[in-house]
């Protein structure tokens, strides 16, 4: 009797916790409600709004009240950049600490040049602008969603024509301008961070946004990831036997148990991708860009590189961008919209996948089951991949996918059709140009002028494919003008690239200064380390035997090569060594490539991680612990290239034998 009193009453207390907890949350979510704490549409003149413009001492900007150019044929007011600047209308907010606050603003433009940012909201002292609206628009409505820091009382907001270092001419009008406090997080929006990021002092660092804290990210991702290899490595020590071909059943039976493992793999690590991809830390410079490249080339592609005088990639990738724009439109997605950032990601979270397939393929009838699962775990749940396109927002994996294929081809002695994918590649990121020389070295390994013949006119075809819906639209040079500008668009010795020149303290140092009496001596220097690393891999090429993973181990010569001693490289260009590392390593039974792999994501993903912490948190010094370690991640990376380079010239020379004994067998 008393068990059943006590089940009794347990059964009644746990109803009377689960309504009150329920009553609770309700009375919580009805009792908060949106603050709206500005509220203005320009009848009664400019409110709290103060003009503000770079060159103050001339009259560049026209600030007014326009009467019945607003919504409805109100006052609104506008703002007339004679010549290019950086104008807008300030308005100073109070804020609380830790809260969410929606800004909003209706605006039309007129005749707004396509040089620099268009009509905008923006954060004062934030890079990011939102809306970015340039041409002729009728009313359009622009929202900004943030989040204040820990400690943060006060943010100002912009209504702007132009930004940091992208000023831009031509008329902008605002209307009925909203700031609100939110009571609750809102879904499916871009939030940023309103704390600044620029000029900011010492003392201000207490303002660190927290919600997106790529430091917390980047540790969970990595100690998931070690996790995730632990397993696999477990499996690997259970299906330690050789490959069963002693049967057709049998063999059938493992590959199909193998085929399922890696699909399975490859799905979840696609759906992590997918999950994390809208909210997740990102790179907005380049996200926003991305965005705003789309939407114009949706609406008109073949003359997107004369209206956008900013876009400094290649046709082939502003190809997939305008589809990607063609799909926003059909979905009616705002560009602020965390659907549309989902959207820019998916490209490269697609190439991760198909990058999978390639090396599961490229362990079959090679590996045992449990190494090929742990191979595949190696890429699918790597961090440094997974920070790249999901997080970041980059397309490096796009790349690196056409890069494979084409390196692959080499191996096959397929030049021709490996020349097919290096235009493409080379069509897709400037930084496949790279990798060009090794179809050279191919050729002129093989001695065929037919060869080079049909090599060159498959290279000159597939470019011309790509640029076709530009061609009629540019100059008979614009292609190699659009080369030049890029590579001329960082004169730095490096830029975020923990390499050899970010390791003797020239991060963002302009390559161009006058060093012992000689000018631009950091690019002098950067381009002879660059033709003496391509003259080694050319040699390393033309030595080596006819091993089917050379073509693949001579192209991480030259890509960490590039990275390490070049000029003007950025944080992200080591990505394609990555994927490449492991498929010589599989290729060539080399467990030495496999820990270079594993080093090199290590390196990769804190420099990455390093940039985007303060980018995305809106914080100096966001990660304050690696401040004096990256010294040591540019020297691993130093490190690391000279053993490739000495370690190849050693093998192709004969004098390291590719054995059991010494390399070690993948079994």
């Amino acid at each position: 009797m008393i068990k059943r009193v006590n089940k009794k009453l347990l059964i009644a207390a746990l109803i009377v916790t689960i309504i009150a907890v329920v009553t609770t949350l309700i009375l919580t979510s009805t009792s908060k409600k949106d603050e709206i704490i500005y509220n203005w549409n320009f009848n009664e003149g400019f409110g709290d709004l103060k003009s503000i413009g770079w060159f103050k001492d001339s009259k560049t900007t026209e600030y007014e009240l326009s009467n019945d150019k607003g919504l409805d044929n109100s006052v609104c007011a506008s703002l007339n950049n004679l010549i290019s600047n950086d104008a807008r209308f300030e308005l100073a907010v109070k804020a609380e600490p830790n809260s969410y606050y929606k800004m909003s603003a209706w605006v039309k433009t007129d005749n707004v040049s396509y040089i620099g940012y268009g009509a905008n909201l923006s954060i004062i002292d934030r890079t990011e602008v939102y809306g970015n609206l340039k041409g002729t628009n009728d009313w359009t409505k622009i929202e900004l969603y943030g989040l204040s820091g820990k400690t943060q009382e006060a943010f100002t907001l912009a209504l702007r024509l132009g930004g940091y270092s992208n000023q831009n001419t031509g008329k902008v009008y605002f209307d009925d301008l909203k700031v609100e406090k939110l009571a609750h997080k809102p879904s499916n929006v871009n939030i940023v961070s309103l704390v600044p990021n620029l000029n900011v002092t010492e003392e201000e660092t207490d303002f660190v946004y927290t919600e997106q804290d790529v430091m917390a990210v980047t540790i969970a991702a990595l100690s998931f990831y070690l996790f995730v290899l632990v397993i696999a490595y477990r499996l690997l020590r259970v299906d330690g036997s050789e490959l069963e071909v002693s049967s057709t059943i049998s063999f059938a039976k493992y590959r199909f148990n193998t085929f399922a493992t890696v699909f399975t793999l490859i799905f979840v690590g696609f759906v992590i991708r997918l999950l994390i991809a809208p909210a997740a830390p990102c790179y907005p410079n380049d996200v926003n860009l991305f965005k705003s490249w789309a939407i114009d080339g949706a609406k008109n592609l073949t003359n997107i590189y004369n209206i956008r005088t900013d876009i400094d990639y290649p046709p082939g990738y502003i190809l997939v961008l305008a589809f990607l724009g063609k799909i926003a439109n059909m979905l009616n997605l705002a560009q602020d919209s965390l659907s549309f950032t989902f959207l820019i990601k998916l490209p490269a979270i697609i190439c991760d996948a198909i990058i999978a397939f390639f090396i599961y393929k490229t362990c079959d009838r090679k590996m045992t089951k449990g190494w090929t699962v742990f191979l595949v775990s190696a890429w699918v749940f790597n961090p440094a991949v997974i920070m790249d396109s999901a997080m970041w927002g980059q397309v490096d994996s796009v790349l690196t996918l056409f890069i494979i294929i084409a390196v692959y081809n080499l191996t096959l002695n397929k030049t021709t059709r490996a020349a097919v994918f290096f235009a493409i590649a080379v069509m897709i990121k400037m930084q496949g140009l790279i990798f060009l020389p090794l179809l050279f070295f191919a050729l002129v390994k093989k001695r065929k002028i037919n060869e080079f013949f049909w090599a060159f006119v498959a290279f000159a075809t597939t470019n011309v494919i790509l640029a076709l819906p530009f061609i009629f639209n540019m100059d008979k040079f614009w292609i190699f003008n659009l080369y030049g500008k890029t590579a001329g668009g960082y004169s730095y010795a490096s830029v975020n690239a923990m390499n050899f020149f970010y390791m003797i303290n020239l991060n963002w140092v302009m390559d161009t200064n006058k060093v012992f009496g000689i000018s631009n001596f950091y690019l002098i220097l950067g381009m002879v380390f660059i033709v003496i690393v391509t003259l080694l891999t050319w040699l390393y090429y033309m030595k080596s035997s006819v091993e089917s993973y050379y073509p693949f181990l001579c192209s991480i010569v030259l890509m960490m090569g590039v990275f390490t001693f070049g000029p003007r490289m950025h944080e992200r260009y080591f990505f394609p060594v990555l994927a490449l590392c492991l498929i010589a390593a599989i290729l060539a039974n080399n467990k030495y490539l496999l820990g270079l792999f594993g080093l090199i994501s290590i390196t990769g993903l804190f420099n990455m991680a390093y940039i985007l912490a303060p980018v995305s948190t809106g914080a100096k010094g966001a990660w304050p612990m690696l401040d004096s370690p990256t010294f040591f991640i540019a020297f691993g990376n130093v490190l690391f290239a000279l053993i490739v380079l000495i370690y190849t010239g050693l093998l192709v020379k004969g004098h390291i034998k590719n054995n059991r004994s010494f390399w070690g067998v993948i079994k």
